[in-house]
């Protein structure tokens, strides 16, 4: 096995929606690839309809090192919050907490089995 060279490492953040009857689906995905190859993909999923809104979303970023907040891509933190509402309160974005992913760990996962960790 070759060793890992964050240097490699890239994100992309996207998103998708669909309306159906109704209801906003609503899913957002970070995807994370070495070398131009995908091995990781974090997905958050929230609704809203005229009920009012649940579900979760997320942000995503390379860890910070040094005094200087370099970018440390052997590590991808993603903050996911709840969201919840109703007509009346309108969409709210609350709480949240933060997951620190090893991104080497996982790009070994994938090497030994050729799959791209997908997490929810």
């Amino acid at each position: 096995m070759s060793s890992f060279d964050a240097e490699k490492v890239t994100k992309e953040d996207t998103w998708d929606g669909e309306n159906d009857e109704g209801t906003y689906y609503r899913t957002e995905i970070t995807r994370v690839l070495y070398d131009g190859a995908l091995f990781y993909q974090y997905r958050s999923q929230s609704t809203a309809d005229i009920g009012g809104a649940s579900g979760f979303e997320h942000t995503a970023e390379f860890g910070k090192t040094g005094c200087f907040s370099k970018e440390d891509k052997r590590f991808l933190i993603v903050t996911s919050k709840s969201v919840r509402g109703t007509q009346a309160t309108g969409k709210v974005v609350g709480g949240g907490h933060k997951i620190k992913i090893d991104l080497e760990a996982e790009w070994k996962k994938y090497i030994e089995t050729g799959e791209v960790v997908d997490e929810r």
